[in-house]
């Protein structure tokens, strides 16, 4: 048997992981557990729990904790971090597509020009004979 959320209720001391093993086991709807969740920060929540990976777990949830200009701006900077990480992914898998397909497109295109008249009318044209 596991334990219950009534079993490890967080106080003004307890860390941000804790705040979220906290609301995992909270149980009824997200609804029910937002309600709860709110009611129990106001009373007992900390400066030292709201963290960034506790307000991006919350906002995930449906619940925007408040921050002070510095969290806020932390926020905003691991938001950033995430968004250039998924445009500098993708930006690499679109440039890996891309090379192949000119290589491709170059090695069908050598195919189809690189006959033996063109090659000689090339070498006659780059010689000048």
């Amino acid at each position: 048997m596991g334990l219950t959320a009534d079993q490890v209720l967080p106080t003004k001391q307890s860390a941000a992981e804790e705040w979220v093993a906290w609301y995992k086991l909270l149980p009824g709807n997200k609804d029910t557990r937002n309600a709860v969740f709110l009611t129990w920060w106001k009373r007992n929540g900390s400066d030292k729990a709201n963290t960034p990976d506790l307000r991006l777990f919350l906002k995930g949830e449906g619940i925007m904790l408040t921050t002070d200009g510095l969290g806020n701006l932390v926020d905003s900077a691991l938001g950033a971090k995430n968004t250039l990480s998924s445009v500098f992914s993708y930006g690499l898998i679109t440039y890996g597509i891309l090379a192949v397909v000119g290589l491709g497109f170059t090695l069908v295109l050598i195919k189809t020009l690189a006959t033996p008249e063109n090659i000689a009318t090339a070498a006659k044209i780059y010689t000048r004979r």
